[in-house]
């Protein structure tokens, strides 16, 4: 789909605050970004959506709250973007407010928007899909490290999912007062359902942070707008854009966009990286198990500056199990490649042709077999269907014949 880069604002969020100190700010009619919120049942409990201030005006003894605008986002159909946004500055009489005192943080709320001259606007789900956001506040005694997924030391940051290609990482730069927290971070493994989840805490629980000053988010998140067929704004019915051939959400009247699978798209190249070595009888110990591993160490290994491939794949029981490769008898540059998916195939090297050669997955070394040698080191075959030329490199015949590239009718299986 041919479409426009589209600017987004990134997450609007909105910090819903206890007056630990100072003014009180707005603490009575303020209302909740994102309207109400609905608890499941406790467990064995009674009345919970009652008992639990979801309002949060409602809260005991009051509450104010601040709003703060990440960085803008910009984004095309299909792609995801997962990057640490800069930071910014909490508002200047919040920092004020709170400077050398803790703030006690009650719950957040967020939102995201597209900013116009007629004030903000919600982006719908079914335009950007939020995967997850990870975020951070500092205070005065701390800062934030930009850090890279390839920096040392950033391993230690992964949560089990990855890293982003850029991070920010609060550090605490000088001791705080009373033991206070120099940093915090707000989450909730939050996915599309992020507006309407509810992100406070019980009455008596807080997460303090001392002179708060800045904060940073991660997002990931997913652009699937069809531009042609649309709305971007409220009210919008979800129609599917382009997908990736292997995706498997509905075709017809579909409540989700199949890019929400994470599918593998035909744009990415995999480069497999492993070593491998060839065997002329019996079974790999550890074989080859998908075809794009099997073309991908075939044209690896096999290729020399003249060979040309095909590659095939299928379930015959009447070839080895794995990846294989024969020379074609006719032409001395072609190597037939074939992946096998059928396991139980019987059929083992050296069965029913000249020679079977296999590779394996092992990190082994290459090297010439049964006398053969590379060319030009004057090594000599018994007999010239022995001849193993994994590269084609020319041996010769007891007794000084040239016997050139032997290649006809022989099995050579990765």
């Amino acid at each position: 789909m041919a479409a426009p880069s589209t600017v987004l604002a990134a997450a609007l969020l909105a910090m819903s605050a206890a007056a630990a100190a100072g003014s009180p700010g707005r603490r009575s009619g303020m209302e909740n970004m994102n309207g109400d919120y609905l608890l499941t049942q406790t467990p064995g409990g009674h009345d919970t959506q009652a008992k639990f201030p979801t309002q949060y005006s409602e809260y005991p003894g009051g509450a104010s709250s601040f709003d703060l605008y990440s960085p803008m986002i910009s984004q095309l159909y299909s792609q995801v973007f997962w990057k640490g946004l800069p930071p910014v500055d909490l508002p200047a009489d919040i920092i004020k407010r709170f400077d050398g005192k803790g703030m006690a943080v009650i719950g957040f709320e967020m939102d995201q928007v597209r900013r116009t001259d007629s004030g903000d606007v919600s982006v719908p789900i079914s335009v950007v899909y939020n995967h997850h956001f990870e975020s951070n506040m500092i205070g005065k005694h701390a800062s934030f490290k930009r850090m890279t997924h390839d920096d040392p030391g950033a391993k230690m940051h992964d949560m089990g999912h990855g890293l982003p290609p850029e991070f920010y990482v609060p550090q605490q730069t000088s001791p705080t007062s009373n033991g206070m927290p120099a940093s915090q971070s707000f989450g909730g493994a939050n996915g599309g359902e992020y507006r309407k989840s509810f992100h406070g805490y019980a009455p008596g629980f807080a997460q303090v942070i001392q002179s708060p000053t800045a904060f940073s988010i991660t997002p990931m998140q997913i652009d699937t707008w069809n531009r042609d067929k649309m709305n971007l704004s409220h009210p919008t019915k979800f129609v599917p854009g382009p997908l990736p051939r292997n995706s498997a959400a509905p075709t017809e009247n579909p409540l989700y966009s199949g890019m929400l699978e994470c599918p593998t798209t035909t744009r990415i190249r995999k480069d497999i990286q492993s070593s491998y070595v060839t065997i002329s009888s019996g079974a790999c110990a550890n074989v080859i198990d998908t075809a794009s591993e099997c073309f991908a160490a075939a044209k690896t290994t096999l290729s020399d500056a003249s060979n040309n491939f095909t590659f095939t794949s299928g379930s015959d029981a009447t070839r080895p199990a794995g990846c294989s490769a024969v020379g074609d008898a006719s032409d001395d540059i072609l190597v037939h490649v074939y992946f096998n998916s059928q396991k139980s195939a019987a059929v083992t090297c050296g069965a029913g042709a000249q020679l079977i050669v296999w590779q394996c997955s092992f990190a082994c070394e290459v090297v010439c077999q049964l006398g053969c040698a590379h060319r030009g080191c004057h090594h000599y075959c018994d007999r010239a269907e022995q001849c193993v030329v994994w590269s084609w490199f020319q041996c010769e015949q007891d007794g000084g014949r040239r016997l050139g590239h032997h290649r006809g009718g022989l099995w050579q299986g990765l």
